[in-house]
């Protein structure tokens, strides 16, 4: 591999990595303030991604419109399972067995939900930007990603907007430093988990339906399993870690050419993720 090649193989793994840092913001906020590690977020991204592709097939909307609407979409979704499921969770500082075990058969259901409705077959949008690129020197960048990778900046930041300029966000960061003194406060505590947990849902829902344009999806594999634990420890788990994300972004650029180098990248992630501390991630989201 020359540099050129790999100045390449960066780029995409940075502008794949954006898509990443969406995905598992979701289950940053909803660790933060619940004290849950959402084990089914690969199911709502799964979700997403075949919501985004059933727009395009079926009604001919463009994918990134198909984002924009999956995100109202699965917020609701995501208030709704709040109010039938979560709000029933004993709460406490750390994440309990009966959570665990709540989102992982949730996870279940919606992994032969999809099995049921798009059966076991690739999936994939094609659009001319799908393979469309532009060339800057020897450097070519994707314009799909690109784009895809302006969206989740787009929503990162509006996120971070949300938190740290509105009185629902300082909310939501009192109950991620401490719930009791957020009570204390006057924060309403179920209102604003409920509204946090559906903010979670939606990035997943919107972040599977932006990866779908350049990636084809099936309703659980290897690749869409493997990334989807990094992907639970980065964001529920160890969040904040940007590096981490484009390790899995170069992770993912070279599956399809090295499938042991993608493995190993991936196994560097989740080593980096065992050794980093859970404040840096609380920190960052907490204020």
């Amino acid at each position: 591999m020359n540099i050129v090649d790999f100045l390449n193989l960066l780029v995409a793994a940075v502008l794949l990595a954006g898509v990443y840092a969406a995905m598992s913001v979701g289950m940053t906020i909803i660790y933060g303030v619940l004290k849950i590690v959402n084990l089914a977020h690969a199911g709502f991204l799964m979700l997403g991604a075949y919501f985004v592709y059933e727009l395009y097939t079926r009604l001919h909307i463009d994918p990134l419109l198909g984002v924009l609407l999956a995100f109202p979409l699965f917020f609701f979704i995501g208030v709704a399972l709040y109010w039938l499921l979560i709000s029933r969770i004993p709460r406490s500082d750390q994440p309990t067995l009966s959570s665990l075990l709540l989102l992982f058969g949730l996870w279940l259901v919606l992994q032969n939900l999809g099995y049921l409705i798009w059966g076991n077959a690739d999936r994939a949008i094609l659009t001319p930007r799908t393979f469309s690129t532009f060339e800057i020197g020897p450097i070519i960048f994707p314009t799909i990603r690109l784009v895809v990778f302006g969206v989740a900046l787009a929503s990162l930041a509006g996120l971070e907007f949300v938190l740290h300029k509105t009185w629902f966000g300082r909310a939501v960061r009192a109950l991620m430093q401490n719930s009791d003194a957020g009570r204390i406060a006057g924060v309403n505590v179920e209102r604003t988990a409920q509204v946090a947990f559906g903010i979670g849902i939606a990035f997943a829902g919107a972040a599977g339906g932006a990866e779908q344009p350049g990636h084809p999806w099936v309703v659980i594999g290897a690749v869409v399993h493997h990334d989807a634990r990094i992907l639970e420890r980065a964001g529920g788990l160890r969040a904040g870690l940007e590096e981490v994300r484009v390790l899995v972004g170069v992770a993912e650029d070279t599956r399809h050419a090295d499938v042991r180098a993608a493995d190993l990248l991936g196994d560097v992630a989740v080593e980096i993720l065992g050794r980093d501390d859970l404040d840096r991630g609380r920190q960052r989201y907490g204020g």
